[in-house]
């Protein structure tokens, strides 16, 4: 099973739920969440 994920806004760091912070590790931009940008395929 995946678990989610963050993605941040300015550098597009990718953050896990584990260490997730309400900014980024990297560089303190806002995190949103990965499945935001998620794709389903059609017929899936």
């Amino acid at each position: 099973m995946e678990r989610a994920s963050y993605v941040c806004r300015e550098c597009q760091t990718t953050v896990s739920a584990a260490s997730y912070r309400s900014t980024c590790p990297e560089c303190s931009g806002e995190l949103r969440p990965t499945s935001v940008t998620s794709r389903r395929r059609a017929g899936d």
